[in-house]
């Protein structure tokens, strides 16, 4: 049955668009959880061919941004989108922006990995930390799809779960370079790099639920003193 007035004839196009948004952040974030995936390989296995996956797929997430940026510009151009609407467009863009830089931390994590031949000096802390994120990732993801306002704040608290974690690696490996031969010292030094990317990661994720928080609630969150 066609459409029986213009209004409803754009609403609908509008509601299309709008899942496509949503489509364009789940496939961006499948690609974010696929590197981290990479990343956490990297930090047991010694291979080339996990850096040039993670160079082809952090590419096509830096396309897939632009074209979802695209996508957000021509709705705020064309169409008349309602303020629940327009929170949902900018809400995708600012989403859209935060897994390109977890990309970015993500792929280069695996490029430090390759420097280290010694996976043994690894911290088990830093693939824990990884793991975690990419279970955070997926859950943000979920919750930006279904609109769970509860999955986003309990994501909200889970980074302080990442803070912890990084303290706790971070302060192991500063122990270490204090006794250690300057080799070691300068593998070290990539690692602190390394555990810093991390708890980025899960600072970017954090943000991730706030934005998700802000689409469905129309409120900023604030956390309590």
């Amino acid at each position: 049955m066609e459409p029986s007035s213009p209004h409803l004839t754009t609403r609908l196009t509008l509601t299309r668009e709008l899942n496509n948004l949503k489509d364009g952040i789940l496939s961006i974030g499948q690609d974010c959880c696929q590197i981290i995936a990479l990343m956490v390989s990297a930090f047991s296995l010694s291979s080339e061919l996990l850096e040039d996956k993670v160079t082809e797929i952090y590419q096509r997430v830096q396309k897939q941004a632009d074209q979802l940026e695209n996508q957000c510009f021509a709705i705020l151009s064309l169409q008349q989108p309602l303020l629940k609407d327009l929170r949902l467009v900018v809400g995708a863009l600012r989403i859209s922006n935060h897994l390109v830089r977890i990309a970015s931390y993500s792929a280069r994590l695996v490029n430090i990995s390759g420097l280290i031949e010694d996976k043994n000096c690894i911290p088990s802390e830093l693939k824990t930390i990884a793991e975690n994120c990419q279970l955070m990732l997926k859950d943000v993801l979920q919750a930006f799809q279904a609109g769970s306002i509860d999955l986003a704040l309990e994501l909200i608290k889970k980074d302080k779960d990442i803070d912890l974690l990084h303290d706790s690696s971070f302060q192991k490996i500063i122990r270490r370079m204090t006794n250690e031969e300057p080799a070691l010292v300068a593998i070290d030094a990539q690692l602190l790099t390394s555990v810093r990317f991390l708890e980025r990661t899960g600072d970017v994720i954090a943000a991730i639920a706030k934005e998700v928080y802000f689409v469905y609630t129309g409120q900023k969150f604030y956390p309590k003193p």
